[in-house]
């Protein structure tokens, strides 16, 4: 709905043209008052207010192969079907299982997400590029009790937190706005390497925000 628009009679005037704008008045306060208050209309829009749905750490450095890997719990990142001891940390698409309520639909609004990374790099990572996205889990092995993840690229839209050579030092990034996943599938962050790192250490920390627009 549109910001609320009032009109004032004015005192004077012939009751033809003023009464009307009363009868619009009481139209408009009780459409707006009745779950159409657009956010724009409040001090504080609550519809926006990004809430973290998952946040995982690990430690990013020149023994991981270029490509794509999710986080993990034992502090690493792993490649799609590499067998390891870390479990990564999961989210549900907020699809609803069991019948259950979805947790961010808002009617009348699109539930969407961002991206948000802070990597901590010990030297300057030259020569390679670094995209943090959303992974979707599609299947799972075991083999003497360690386990394997299989993997595609990211979820549409989520890759694009991206740095290329990032400094030593701190440097925090940001994924554009894409739509939340409404499929109740598990998903786990992670990254794409350009190509190997040098000689380097990145321990990076990222985090999955949802919201409605």
């Amino acid at each position: 709905m549109s910001p609320l628009t009032i009109q004032v009679p004015i005192v004077g005037l012939a009751d033809a043209t003023e009464e009307p704008k009363l009868a619009n008045d009481m139209t408009a306060l009780s459409a707006w008052a009745n779950g159409n208050i657009a956010d724009t209309d409040l001090r504080s829009a609550n519809n926006a207010v990004r809430r973290l749905v998952l946040q995982a750490s690990a430690l990013v450095d020149e023994r991981i192969p270029a490509g794509d890997s999710i986080f993990t719990t034992d502090g690493y990142v792993v490649s799609s079907g590499v067998a390891s001891y870390g479990v990564p940390a999961m989210w549900v698409g907020d699809g609803g299982v069991s019948g259950q309520p979805v947790d961010f639909a808002v009617p009348n609004k699109s539930s969407v997400a961002r991206i948000r990374v802070a990597l901590v790099a010990s030297a300057a990572a030259v020569g390679t590029a670094l995209a943090f996205g959303l992974y979707q889990l599609t299947g799972f092995g075991s083999v003497d009790h360690a386990v394997s993840y299989t993997f595609a690229s990211a979820y549409p839209g989520s890759g694009t937190a991206q740095v290329s050579a990032p400094a030593a030092g701190v440097t925090v990034l940001e994924s554009g706005e894409f739509s939340l996943p409404v499929s109740p599938a598990a998903f786990a962050l992670g990254v794409n390497l350009s190509a190997q790192l040098p000689p380097c250490s990145i321990a990076v920390t990222c985090q999955l925000f949802a919201y409605n627009v």
